[in-house]
C-alpha cells in the first residue's frame, strides 16, 4: 500500500493491521498511540526500541487507506477520500462511528475549535469487532480471485493468531510473558543472539456507557502492534553508513526530553504565576500533580538510562529497518502500478459516468416539456373549473326559482284534490247506500230462480224414467217379435230401426225442448 502509515506483507496478501475504525462518538475518547514505543511480546524489563519510522500511527490512519485502496471496487465508497492530504498533515484526532445496519461511516474532527463531522456510505461496513480473517474474506479476496481462492504468490499471511479477554493490568503481563516464552533467537551475519520472531499484539479496549437519552453506547478503541524480525543478509559496511542515523535518532531522543523539561519549567511556572494571583489550587491536586512530576521525571531516568544501554541493539533495529524499506519500496512500487490500473479504471467509469449524465440530462429536457405542457393542461382545467363554477351557480338559482313555482303549484292540487275527494266521499256514501237495496232484491231474485230451476230439474228426472221404461218395453216386444218373426227380420229390421231412429230423435227433442 502506498499510505506510509500502514503495512502489508506484499499488494496481494493481507494487512497486518486491522482495516477498520473504532466505534467512537464525537465526544468520546480514543487510545492515544505512542509513536516511538513497540511491543514484541517481551517481558516488561526489555522493551525493544526501533529507531525508524514507526509502522503504525494511530487508528484512524490505519484503518482508512486500506479500506479505500485495497477494497475500492468492493465497498464503492464516496467520491471523496475520507481524510485530505491536509488532514493528514495536520494529524489531529479523528473520532469515526461505524453504524453496520445502516451502511455508514461518520467521521468527526475538531479544527481550530471547529467540531466537523461527516458521514460516508459503503455497501459494507465492518464493526470493531470484526477480525482480519473476516475482513479479507469480505474486502480482499473477491478482488484477487473471483473464485475466492488465494493465489499461489499471495505472500506471508499471519495465521494462530489468539485472542484473550482480559480485565487488569496482571492479565496483560502474564499475556506479555507467554509471547516472550514463545520468541526464537538465532545468531545472524551481525548479531550473535537475533530475534528470528514476528510479532503481531493488538489491544482492543470497550466501554459500555449510557446516553442522556437512555440508550447504550459502546465505546471501542485498537490499538495495532506489528514487529517483525531483523534481515540476515546485512553487511559490516552498511553497518558504519547508518550510524549516523541512529545518532540522528538519539539525538532526536535528547531533544524530546530537554523539551519534556521545558514544559515542566512552563507549568511550574504556571503554578507560581497562579498562586502570586490569588488563583486557589486544591491540596489533593498539588500533591497529584507533583506525584506525577517525581514519576515523570523517574521515567526520564529510567530512559536513559534503556537508551545508553542499547545502543548496540539500536544500530541492529536501524539496519533491520533499512532492509524493510527496501522490501516498501519494491511493495510502493507494485502499489504505484496498482493505482495506476485502478486510475485507468477511474477515468473508464468517469466516461460512463458522463454518458449517463448526458442521458440524464435529456430525459431532464423532455421532462420539462412535459411539465410545461401538464401547466398548460392545469391552467385550461382552471378555466374549465370557473366556467363550471358559473353554470352550477346559474342552475342553482333556476333550480329554486322552479322548486317555488313547484311548490305553489303542488299546494293548488291538493287543495282541488282535498274538494274532489269529499265529493267523491259523499257519492260512496250514497252509491253504497243504494247499493244494499239492490243487493237485497238481487238476493231475493235468485232464491226464486233457484227454486223454480229444482222443480223443474225433477221434472226432467220423472220424466227420464218414464222414457226408460217405455224404451225397456219396446225392446221386448222387438226381442218377441225378432224370436217369432225370424224370416221377416231383415225386412222388418229396417222399418223398425226407422222407427227406432224416429222415435229416439223425437225423444231426444222432446228431452231437449223440456230442459
Amino acid at each position: 500500500l502506498n499510505s506510509p502509515q500502514t503495512f502489508s506483507t506484499s499488494s496481494s496478501s493481507c494487512l497486518l493491521s486491522v482495516p477498520k475504525v473504532p466505534i467512537q462518538t464525537s465526544n468520546s475518547f480514543h487510545i492515544p498511540i505512542q509513536t516511538s514505543g513497540r511491543s514484541k511480546g517481551k517481558s516488561i524489563d526489555e522493551p525493544p526500541f526501533r529507531p525508524h519510522p514507526p509502522l503504525i500511527r494511530s487508528a484512524p490512519s490505519i484503518q482508512w487507506r486500506p479500506l479505500a485502496v485495497e477494497a475500492q471496487e468492493y465497498i464503492s465508497s464516496s467520491s471523496f477520500p475520507p481524510l485530505s492530504e491536509e488532514e493528514r498533515r495536520l494529524n489531529t484526532p479523528v473520532v469515526i462511528t461505524c453504524n453496520e445496519q445502516r451502511r455508514e461511516v461518520s467521521v468527526g474532527q475538531n479544527i481550530a475549535n471547529k467540531q466537523i463531522d461527516r458521514t460516508f456510505l459503503f455497501d459494507k461496513v465492518l464493526g470493531p469487532k470484526s477480525r482480519q480473517h473476516d475482513v479479507f474474506n469480505h474486502a480482499i479476496v473477491p478482488l484477487v480471485n473471483e473464485n475466492g481462492e488465494l493465489p499461489s504468490d499471495a505472500g506471508v499471511i499471519p495465521r494462530g493468531l489468539e485472542e484473550e479477554v482480559v480485565s487488569s493490568a496482571d492479565e496483560i503481563y502474564r499475556i506479555l510473558e507467554k509471547g516472550s516464552a514463545k520468541r526464537k533467537t538465532a545468531e545472524t551475519l551481525l548479531n550473535k543472539q537475533s530475534s528470528r520472531s514476528h510479532s503481531i499484539f493488538s489491544i482492543t479496549i470497550h466501554i459500555k456507557e449510557c446516553t442522556l437519552e437512555g440508550k447504550e453506547m459502546i465505546k471501542s478503541g485498537k490499538l495495532n502492534l506489528v514487529d517483525l524480525a531483523g534481515s540476515e543478509n546485512v553487511s559490516r559496511a552498511e553497518l558504519a553508513k547508518r550510524e549516523k542515523s541512529t545518532r540522528v535518532f538519539l539525538h532526536l531522543g535528547m531533544s524530546l526530553i530537554l523539551l519534556l523539561s521545558t514544559l515542566d519549567t512552563y507549568h511550574t511556572e504556571l503554578y507560581a504565576a497562579r498562586e502570586k494571583n490569588g488563583v486557589y489550587i486544591p491540596r489533593e491536586q498539588y500533591v497529584a500533580d507533583e506525584a506525577e512530576k517525581k514519576a515523570m521525571s523517574e521515567k526520564l531516568d529510567r530512559l536513559e538510562v534503556v537508551l545508553e544501554s542499547k545502543d548496540k541493539k539500536k544500530m541492529q533495529e536501524t539496519e533491520c529497518a533499512l532492509a524493510n524499506l527496501e522490501e516498501r519500496y519494491l511493495q510502493a512500487n507494485d502499489t504505484i502500478k496498482e493505482k495506476q490500473y485502478l486510475i485507468e479504471n477511474f477515468l473508464k467509469s468517469e466516461k460512463v459516468l458522463v454518458d449517463e449524465a448526458q442521458k440524464l440530462q435529456s430525459e431532464l429536457e423532455n421532462t420539462a416539456g412535459d411539465l410545461s405542457g401538464l401547466f398548460s393542461k392545469l391552467e385550461r382545467k382552471g378555466n374549465i373549473e370557473d366556467a363550471n363554477k358559473s353554470i352550477v351557480q346559474q342552475f342553482h338559482s333556476k333550480l329554486t326559482e322552479d322548486m317555488n313555482l313547484l311548490h305553489r303549484t303542488v299546494s293548488t292540487s291538493v287543495s282541488k284534490q282535498e274538494s274532489q275527494l269529499k265529493s267523491l266521499e259523499e257519492g260512496m256514501q250514497s252509491f253504497v247506500s243504494s247499493k244494499g237495496k239492490v243487493t237485497g232484491e238481487l238476493k231475493e231474485h235468485v232464491r226464486k230462480l233457484k227454486e223454480t230451476f229444482n222443480s223443474r230439474i225433477a221434472q226432467l228426472h220423472g220424466l227420464a224414467k218414464e222414457l226408460e221404461l217405455k224404451s225397456q218395453l219396446s225392446f221386448e216386444k222387438i226381442n218377441s217379435q225378432v224370436i217369432t218373426h225370424t224370416s221377416d227380420l231383415d225386412d222388418c229390421m229396417k222399418g223398425l230401426l226407422v222407427d227406432v231412429d224416429q222415435s229416439l230423435s223425437e225423444l231426444q227433442m222432446g228431452f231437449l225442448g223440456k230442459n
